[in-house]
This record gives C-alpha cells, sequence and structure tokens, in this order.
C-alpha cells in the first residue's frame, strides 16, 4: 500500500511539471517586418505624410499623417482592427463587424458621439466595392457625404475609383472618375492613400482589402472640377519595392490647362 501511494504521489508531482513547463500550444512566433512600409513622403507635405508601426503578427499598431501632426493608437480584437484612437483630439474609429465582415467605421468625438461614419460594402470576389461617408445633421440623423465605388481590372488592380460627392454643408454636388491602367508587376506600397484624399480629415485604413497590388503608370482624372493626365516612373530597391515614385502632372481644364508639374514621393520599408 505504501509503494502504490508513493508511485501515485510520484505521478501526480511529474504531471503537474509536466503541465507547468508546457501551458498548452506555444504562441504564434512574431511576423518578421522586414518589408513592411515604414514612411511615405510626398513633397510639399510635412515629412513624413504617413508613418506606421506594427505588432508581432504583422498588423498596424500605430499610424501618424504629416509628421505626426496627427497619431494614432491601434487595437485590435483577435486580428482585426476594433479602434483607432486619435492622441491628439481623442477621438476614436470604432471598426464594427458583422459575420466576421467590416461594415462600418464610427468616428466619435471625445465625449462618444457620432459624428461621422464610414459604410463600408464589399463584392461577392471580397474586393472593396463602394466606401459611403456620411455626416450627422444634427438630431435629424445622417447625410450622404460622399460615395467612392471600384472597380478592378482582370489582374485584380483598381481600374477605376469613382467619387460622387454631394451637396452638404458648403459643399456643392461634384463627381470625377480616377483611372488607373499600365501597371507593373512590383508590389504596391501606397494605395491605402487613395482613401485619404483630403488631408484635414482622419486616415482610414483597411486591412482587409488590396486596392492596388502593383503600380499604376498612367493615372486619368476626368469628371466635374479640373482634370489632368499623370504619367508615373517608378525607382525600386533590390527587392523590387518602389522608393521613389515621381509624376509628369499634365493639366488638361481650368486655369492652368496645357501646363506640367511633377509630384514626388519617397518609401522607407522596415
Amino acid at each position: 500500500m505504501k509503494t502504490a501511494y508513493i508511485f501515485l504521489l510520484t505521478f501526480f508531482i511529474t504531471f503537474i511539471s509536466c503541465h507547468k513547463e508546457n501551458p498548452g500550444h506555444p504562441p504564434d512566433p512574431p511576423v518578421p517586418l522586414t518589408g513592411k512600409l515604414k514612411d511615405m513622403t510626398v513633397r510639399n507635405l510635412p515629412s513624413p505624410a504617413y508613418h506606421f508601426e506594427y505588432n508581432d503578427f504583422g498588423g498596424f499598431s500605430a499610424a501618424s499623417i504629416y509628421s505626426g501632426l496627427v497619431s494614432y493608437n491601434i487595437r485590435y480584437d483577435g486580428k482585426k482592427i476594433l479602434r483607432m484612437e486619435s492622441i491628439v483630439n481623442k477621438d476614436t474609429l470604432q471598426y464594427q463587424y458583422y459575420n466576421g465582415d467590416l461594415t462600418v467605421i464610427r468616428i466619435n468625438d471625445r465625449n462618444g458621439v457620432t459624428y461621422r461614419r464610414c459604410l463600408i460594402t464589399a463584392a461577392a470576389s471580397g474586393k472593396l466595392e463602394e466606401v459611403e461617408w456620411q455626416l450627422r445633421e444634427g438630431n435629424i440623423g445622417y447625410a450622404i457625404e460622399r460615395i467612392y465605388q471600384f472597380s478592378y481590372a482582370p489582374n485584380g488592380n483598381l481600374m477605376e475609383m469613382v467619387t460622387h460627392m454631394y451637396a452638404v454643408g458648403s459643399q456643392q454636388d461634384a463627381t470625377y472618375i480616377d483611372k488607373f491602367d499600365n501597371y507593373d508587376d512590383k508590389p504596391n506600397a501606397d494605395g491605402f492613400s487613395l482613401l485619404h484624399p483630403f488631408q484635414l480629415e482622419h486616415l482610414i485604413l483597411l486591412p482587409e482589402f488590396t486596392l492596388q497590388s502593383n503600380n499604376p503608370r498612367h493615372e486619368v482624372r476626368t469628371g466635374d472640377g479640373v482634370n489632368y493626365e499623370v504619367n508615373y516612373t517608378y525607382s525600386y530597391d533590390a527587392a523590387g519595392r518602389p522608393v521613389q515614385k515621381t509624376g509628369d502632372v499634365l493639366w488638361k481644364s481650368g486655369p492652368e490647362n496645357g501646363k506640367h508639374f511633377e509630384t514626388l514621393s519617397t518609401f522607407s520599408y522596415y
């Protein structure tokens, strides 16, 4: 009996020790950040125009725009963005999902009041199809501020982006179309910025969607307002990533019709 008791005690201690040393499935190793975009600079904007930091699984952990003028801490629920917290004005961009798919981003002020919201629509293919921005109007609800609609080439790259502006406040109705073509075969670094065309607005990040896998070498703007055409050239690093993007812009209407000017963006990586 004593021998059996000693055996059971020894077994129990060994089991507990092994359990402590092997607490379960080990955590996933950190994702290497090599190749992740660090900084993007844009001529005539505070530098860097965009800066990103990442967490262990490769998702955004922090972001800032315009040399840190606006900065965000980014919180997750699992591997999905839960909210982006603006450090400066204390706004919160609250991400909401339905059946695992992102459907709404609410921009709340420091008191938790939603003053703008962004409705996300994806196509059956999983590509981003439409982004609708709405502006709160007092206590009567929300008014549509603008809608972006996206269509893609067979290779998955953005082919056309249609912007509908609605008469809200001092904003006038307008529609314009951006067409992209002549893509290279190198990885894109700045497609996310198409969702941030207005400098004074919050940055939204949609890592679930890829607008441009590669880099367009030609863009044409038509519709209301000033029209233009851009021919882009790129310089790449040894890994094929763009490190410089130069745009030769030709105005096609307005007071500068027929004139050229140059744009310049540069990129650095972790």
